[in-house]
């Protein structure tokens, strides 16, 4: 007995099927069956296709919302950092390495202000600013307290003021909005200053305010004189300085790093370029 082999039957592509002609009844039976046990599939499940496509968009709109929020985190905290150097080219600070010990080895004087004359006269540097960490205590009807700032020569950055002035003598001050709000004053009102650690109390005007903003946590600005006049010996925590050329490139301020470092050898400071400071906090 002799087995004939199967022969290969082509693919049966779109045009043949429609040479074919139209399906017979049977072929129709099958083909209606088919779709009313479809229908009845999405009808009987439908609850569940429809919850399953709720949890699939709720999911993906979570990815979307937590991408887009943490990206808004990320341009904050740039934007925070990125302010806080705003004009500044060079940060000059103090190494405690180098200030001298007294015999009972607690640190001699040092008060990073008495750079000040030595950097102004450094070729290429345009102003010098100085920043602090302290903390006030304001009061009026109402009590609130915050951190200052203190006001920059240009370009370095200060607060947009919207209403009212820069501070520009030891008995003004400016507020932030929600520092106004908080204590119920505006423009031209008097509060009473505290200096922290201190006892003494001081009235200051208020010359200004500025909006809220995410990039800051400072809600209060005043002049250098007014913080001598407050904290007495007032040592800056770090100062600011800017170039003569608003466009300094990262070359050109490392330049000028290195030419306040030789000049100002002889003082216990450190300099950093404020490129440098600003990749290495984001980093």
């Amino acid at each position: 007995m002799s087995i004939r082999p199967i022969e290969p039957q082509p693919d049966l592509d779109a045009a043949a099927l429609r040479a074919s002609g139209p399906l017979d009844a049977t072929s129709r039976k099958n083909s209606g069956g088919i779709g009313h046990l479809l229908r009845a599939n999405v009808r009987s499940h439908a609850r569940r296709y429809v919850a399953t496509g709720l949890a699939v968009a709720i999911s993906m709109a979570f990815v979307v919302i937590a991408l887009a929020v943490g990206t808004n985190l990320s341009d904050t905290m740039q934007r925070a950092v990125r302010d806080q150097y705003q004009g500044a080219a060079v940060v000059v600070t103090l190494d405690w390495g180098k200030v001298p010990t007294n015999p009972d080895g607690s640190y001699a004087e040092a008060n990073l202000s008495n750079a000040i004359p030595q950097l102004e006269a450094v070729d290429g540097v345009g102003a010098v600013g100085q920043t602090t960490w302290s903390w006030l205590e304001l009061r009026s009807d109402k009590r609130s307290g915050g951190a200052i700032s203190l006001v920059n020569p240009d370009p370095l950055g200060n607060p947009a003021i919207d209403e009212g002035s820069l501070p520009s003598g030891a008995d003004q001050i400016a507020l932030s909005a929600s520092m106004a709000k908080s204590l119920d004053v505006s423009v031209g009102d008097t509060v009473s200053v505290k200096a922290d650690g201190t006892e003494a109390t001081k009235d200051m005007t208020v010359s200004g305010t500025w909006p809220n903003s995410f990039t800051s946590f400072r809600s209060i600005l005043m002049t250098p004189d007014a913080a001598h006049t407050l904290f007495g010996e007032f040592s800056p925590e770090t100062l600011q300085v800017a170039g003569k050329s608003a466009t300094l490139s990262d070359a050109d301020k490392d330049a000028l790093a290195a030419a306040i470092s030789s000049q100002l050898a002889d003082q216990p400071i450190t300099v950093t370029p404020a490129h440098q400071i600003i990749a290495d906090t984001l980093a």
